[in-house]
């Protein structure tokens, strides 16, 4: 029992609790690795499931559409580590549209689109952590995020609208953006983040309206690699208004603020 690689071409499921592709390894940790490149698939039941019963590191790359109408669209589970892709151009959904069950560890990397048909978290991760999540350049996930009550690390390159809350739960944790966050809808509220570190990217609150408030709460931020701020500013030189940030730790390095001047301010 060692490496176990599967490559799927279009793989479609129909009957009730039908799945797609199944792989079931019983490699051990120290030698093992099982690899599921899904290619297109479709199945009532759960789209994609890889499991190592002996412990053996997971990945599993959705390299085309994973559709669930009743499950969960890739599901990854071993007492090591899983890492989870979804590529480029691709979309994988589900009633739960990715499950992340590594005991050691866990990385969801999201280069495509992944959603689910349920309109909430379109993942979940074991409890505990570590859990590494990144939103590529082109990606886009649907729903609010999730975080564990261990070490997080969120990894923004691309564009993602910061909620009115957003939860890092307990652990040391981690959001470093290269991309774009951007704040357009009154407060956005960071909890239980350690450390924000925008390296080279932008915190973007320019929509028109001098009421937005960016809150990292107690996290020490550190602006690198010519990070940006976008604030609109309003009213008139005898009482002006802006966007926020704010921050409840220590600031570090530069940020350039690039200033949207309302009319008549």
């Amino acid at each position: 029992a060692g490496t176990t690689t599967v490559t799927g071409g279009t793989t479609s499921a129909t009957g009730v609790g039908s799945r797609g592709i199944v792989v079931a390894s019983s490699a051990p940790a120290a030698t093992g690795l099982v690899t599921v490149n899904s290619g297109s698939v479709t199945a009532n039941g759960n789209a994609v499931a890889a499991s190592s019963s002996g412990g053996a590191n997971v990945i599993v790359n959705a390299t085309g559409n994973v559709a669930s109408s009743t499950g969960t669209g890739i599901t990854a589970t071993t007492a090591g580590t899983t890492a989870v892709t979804i590529g480029a151009g691709t979309t994988t959904t589900g009633v739960q549209g990715v499950n992340l069950a590594g005991a050691a560890g866990n990385s969801l990397t999201v280069n495509g689109t992944l959603r689910n048909t349920a309109g909430t978290t379109p993942y979940t991760v074991l409890a505990g952590g570590p859990f590494t999540l990144t939103l590529g350049t082109a990606g886009t996930i649907v729903g609010p995020l999730a975080f564990t009550t261990g070490n997080d690390t969120f990894n923004n390159q691309g564009t993602f609208a910061l909620p009115a809350a957003l939860d890092f739960l307990t652990g040391t944790d981690v959001l470093n953006n290269s991309g774009t966050l951007t704040a357009f809808n009154g407060t956005s509220s960071i909890a239980n983040l350690e450390s924000f570190n925008n390296v080279g990217g932008l915190i973007d609150m320019r929509d028109g309206a001098a009421n937005d408030i960016v809150n990292l709460g107690n996290a020490n931020y550190v602006g690198s690699a010519g990070a940006r701020l976008g604030l609109d500013i309003g009213g008139s030189a005898g009482g002006l208004t802006s966007d926020r940030l704010v921050l409840g730790g220590n600031a570090s390095g530069s940020t350039a603020l690039n200033l949207n001047f309302l009319t008549g301010s």
